[in-house]
C-alpha cells in the first residue's frame, strides 16, 4: 500500500506539472520515488511489483473473458442477422410462389373480366356513335 501511495503521489504531482493525466515516468523514476519516500528494502520493492504485476495478470485474465464474452455476443447477432435473412428470403420466396399460384388460378377469371370489360367498352362506344349519328341527323333534318 505505500508503494502504491507514493506512485500515486509522484504521479499527481507530474500531473499537475505537466497539465493533463498521461503522465509518463521512467523506470528510474519510479524506483528513485519509491526508495526516497520510503526505508524501503529489495524484499519489499520486490514483494510490492510482483503484487502489481498478480494484479494486472488478474485484470488481463478478466479482460480476455470479457472479449470472449463479446466475441461470442457478435458471432450471435451475426448468426441471428444471418437466419433474420434466410427467413426474409423465404418469406419473399413464399409470396412469389402464392402470388403465381393467384395468377394462375384467377388467370381463367381476369381473362374473362378482360372480355366483359372490352365487350362493356364496345358498347358504350357504339352508343355513343349512334348519338352522334342522330345528334347528325337532326342537324341535316
Amino acid at each position: 500500500a505505500q508503494v502504491r501511495l507514493a506512485v500515486f503521489d509522484f504521479w499527481e504531482s507530474r500531473r499537475w506539472q505537466v497539465g493533463h493525466k498521461d503522465v509518463e515516468f521512467t523506470k528510474g523514476e519510479f524506483t528513485k520515488t519509491v526508495m526516497k519516500s520510503f526505508d524501503v528494502d529489495d524484499v519489499f520493492l520486490w514483494d510490492s511489483i510482483m503484487g502489481a504485476h498478480e494484479a494486472l495478470h488478474g485484470l488481463s485474465g478478466h479482460f480476455d473473458r470479457e472479449l470472449r464474452k463479446l466475441q461470442l455476443s457478435a458471432a450471435s447477432k451475426e448468426a441471428l442477422a444471418r437466419r433474420r435473412a434466410d427467413a426474409l428470403k423465404e418469406f419473399r420466396g413464399k409470396v412469389a410462389e402464392t402470388t403465381r399460384e393467384f395468377r394462375r388460378k384467377s388467370g381463367p377469371l381476369a381473362a374473362r373480366l378482360r372480355q366483359e370489360r372490352w365487350a362493356e367498352d364496345r358498347a358504350l362506344e357504339r352508343e355513343a356513335r349512334e348519338r352522334e349519328a342522330a345528334a347528325l341527323r337532326e342537324e341535316l333534318a
